[in-house]
């Protein structure tokens, strides 16, 4: 798994940003009493935008691949849905549309033009 930076968080997650990191990288199932969390990450479906996946799914085999880049991450599901709405918003403003590659693209810095 590797993380896009800039990161797309939500308010809550931007509080624990390095405690999740941690957590995935280091620990196989989540702490007992911690509450799901959920990355937005690269798709594996080329005909989708984005995923949506929460952290007690990343175990499995298919989410381990080394392909998988993390695009954002949030608390909880509501704010998933709020980040990915951020980024659709960001693309669209930027380029006038939206796909695949235009989400990856528009949290880059604009070129500047000479």
């Amino acid at each position: 798994m590797r993380w896009r930076e800039p990161l797309y968080t939500g308010d809550r997650a931007r509080e624990h940003l390095e405690q999740y990191r941690e957590l995935l990288s280091q620990t196989d199932i989540l702490p007992r009493g911690m509450r799901d969390f959920y990355l937005i990450v690269s798709p594996a479906n080329e005909n989708n935008l984005m995923e949506l996946v929460p952290a007690s799914c990343l175990r499995g085999t298919r989410y381990r691949a080394d392909e998988m880049w993390v695009l954002g991450i949030a608390a909880d599901r509501r704010e998933a849905f709020a980040v990915c709405e951020r980024m659709l918003q960001d693309c669209y403003e930027r380029y006038g549309r939206i796909s695949r590659e235009d989400i990856w693209k528009s949290k880059e810095p604009a070129k500047s033009r000479q």
